[in-house]
């Protein structure tokens, strides 16, 4: 990089000598076109040294990009290796949770169908269970409505008056005997 510098320094200048000659190469020809030939070896000179600085430019300015494109394919070189190892790295980590969680839900399922043949095998049971509970249910259900009728004849042997009269307005039995051909009621409040 340094000899690039310093090339395109020398390269400028005589790029500036260049011009020099020229435009005074121009100027001796308006004034004498024969005084051109006197400076034309100067000026072939300075040509030939432009020409020579150029191409010591062109040459440094080719070898820097060549540098420059082997510095960036080196970097996209180790840039890509790190990024492949951290993806393999990854790719290696997600196969083994993967493989662990498959494992895991393969023991839930190896449970799970167990709890699904003892339920299965058990199944009998719960059937016998569940038709005596029906038949509680059942004889319960037919508890319940002789319980209802045998209540039902009672209340029809009391008096009409004393079945629908709160217990505090009911007469008691002493009052029921002076009262005039009024029958005492069956059941007796204190």
């Amino acid at each position: 990089m340094a000899k690039l510098v310093m090339h395109t320094a020398a390269y400028e200048k005589e790029e500036e000598k260049l011009e020099t000659y020229h435009k005074l190469a121009s100027s001796l020809n308006d004034v004498a076109p024969a005084a051109v030939e006197v400076i034309a070896p100067a000026l072939k000179l300075a040509i030939a040294t432009h020409e020579q600085q150029h191409e010591k430019v062109q040459h440094d300015h080719s070898r820097l990009t060549h540098a420059w494109k082997d510095a960036l394919a080196l970097f996209v070189a180790r840039a890509t290796e790190t990024v492949e190892t951290a993806a393999d790295s990854a790719a290696t980590r997600l196969r083994n949770e993967t493989d662990t969680q498959m494992e895991r839900i393969k023991a839930e399922v190896a449970v799970q169908l167990r709890r699904i043949a003892r339920t299965t095998q058990s199944e009998p049971t719960l059937n016998s269970h569940a038709s005596k509970t029906s038949q509680y249910d059942e004889g319960g259900l037919r508890k319940r409505k002789y319980d209802a009728e045998r209540h039902w004849q009672e209340r029809q042997h009391e008096s009409p008056d004393v079945r629908h009269e709160p217990a505090s307005k009911r007469l008691k039995y002493e009052d029921y005997a002076g009262s005039a051909g009024r029958s005492p009621p069956c059941r007796r409040t204190t």
